[in-house]
């Protein structure tokens, strides 16, 4: 008797020191029969359900859990009762409720194992729980996030093509407009479409420094979840590896500031439109000439690279110390844009080497006079050249050596209406066959004196 009570003080010993440790944790813990219904569960498990310990021994989940809620555990049990291993799951628990309303789910990682009697026999299921509702809530949170950031970033991309696709537009229909279109006519049509390129491409760049600012605040918090749940949940390090988040890390900020380089050269570019079409100057002002130059360069930029059929133009700039010149901006650029042209359709035609000359200069006044009285910009190729012949009818209406569909006959025209009588000045061309040709544009400093 007396080593039998020994026995049974052991026992009463052991089971309440596992009853400390059962109602000592915070984590819900708790013993099931075969038949699901509850043999023990301790205070963190009965808070779960909403109940006294006492109200939950005895019943299943069907008597405390809703519907859902029920099925999803008592699948989770079965197989773990049939395989016999130790299995961790999530599960979504939602109490029945005696007053009609629904508590919120909560979350929660469950441990489940079945255990054995002595024999070896499964009499039933022990599981231990862990409420990881905030952990899930942050994830669908942050994948919420980073969708939307991709998508935002899809976005991006794709009014960045609408803009590349309307600016190769713009440049395939600008030679065919401006040789039929006055400078006034071109001019209103160049800056209105800058300045609707203008809108969209300053939105896309006010919005790619908070995309990166979202982009770095989403990665530390992936730091910060990493470093407080390393690699615990193997869903989430699967999901890493297949992402390849490493990767995704280092490429996501290169790939906003490839973006913010694209959409700097589309500001550029828009600017440049502003400057060639020059509509806010339709009077006549004093400008850099140069200024014109390199605007109408920057828009000719495409057809200086390598093509299919020819290599790379090189171009040679010899610019002069020039004043500011009196004239109507506009209009000279429309001049340089049909000269620079045709010395790339010239030089189409030719074997390589390719190359054109841009050549400015001040021309000395006559005597008693003071300050300069005009200056000089020199166009040169080095392609076939024309004839005598072609060079008698240049400036003639309708006049053209280009193939049906491809020359209207009056950009050459134009040109001379502009420098010569809007400015009082002279256009001159110079070239032999085989020897390239040269046009020289002259304009007076001051252009008071003219209409």
């Amino acid at each position: 008797m007396t080593e039998r009570k020994r026995s049974q003080e052991a026992l009463e010993q052991s089971y309440n020191l596992l009853q400390a440790i059962t109602e000592g944790t915070a984590d819900p813990i708790f013993l099931k029969d075969l038949q699901g219904h509850y043999i023990t569960i301790n205070s963190a498990g009965a808070a779960i359900m909403g109940k006294p310990a006492d109200e939950i021994i005895g019943k299943s989940d069907t008597d405390l859990l809703t519907p859902e809620s029920a099925r999803q555990i008592a699948k989770n049990d079965r197989r773990v009762m049939m395989e016999g291993q130790t299995q961790r799951v999530e599960e979504s628990i939602v109490p029945r409720s005696n007053h009609g309303e629904i508590p919120a789910a909560r979350t929660y990682l469950c441990t489940k194992s079945v255990y054995r009697s002595a024999r070896g026999n499964i009499i039933g299921l022990i599981g231990v729980a862990r409420d990881i509702s905030d952990r899930v809530e942050a994830e669908a949170t942050l994948r919420k996030t980073v969708e939307r950031l991709h998508q935002t970033s899809q976005e991006l991309q794709e009014k960045n093509q609408q803009l590349e696709t309307a600016l190769s537009e713009l440049q395939r229909t600008q030679t065919q407009l401006i040789q039929t279109e006055k400078m006034s006519s071109l001019g209103q049509m160049v800056a209105g479409i800058a300045h609707e390129i203008n809108n969209p491409v300053n939105f896309i760049y006010a919005n790619l420094d908070h995309a990166q600012d979202y982009l770095q605040d989403l990665l530390a918090l992936v730091d910060l979840y990493g470093q407080h749940e390393p690699g615990t949940v193997p869903e989430i390090r699967e999901m890493a590896e297949e992402i390849e988040l490493e990767f995704l890390r280092e490429d996501l900020p290169k790939l906003l500031v490839s973006m913010k380089v694209g959409a700097d050269r589309i500001r550029e570019i828009v600017r440049n439109l502003r400057n060639f079409s020059r509509l806010d100057e339709a009077q006549m002002k004093q400008v850099d000439i140069h200024e014109g130059l390199e605007s109408t360069l920057s828009i000719l930029q495409n057809r200086f690279k390598a093509q299919d059929r020819r290599p790379e133009i090189a171009l040679i700039k010899e610019y002069g110390n020039l004043p500011k010149v009196e004239c109507y901006p506009g209009q000279l650029n429309q001049v340089f844009m049909n000269l620079l042209n045709n010395a790339i359709d010239a030089l189409d035609l030719k074997d390589p080497p390719h190359q054109i000359t841009i050549e400015t200069r001040e021309i000395a006044p006559s005597a008693g006079s003071e300050g300069f009285e005009a200056i000089a910009i020199r166009i040169a190729d080095n392609g076939p050249g024309m004839s005598a012949e072609i060079q008698a009818r240049l400036f003639d209406p309708f006049f053209t050596t280009k193939p049906v569909g491809k020359g209207t006959g009056l950009g050459m025209a134009i040109s001379y209406q502009i420098v010569v009588e809007r400015h009082g000045g002279q256009i001159e061309c110079v070239s032999e066959p085989g020897r390239g040709t040269e046009f020289t544009v002259t304009i007076p400093i001051r252009q008071s004196r003219y209409p």
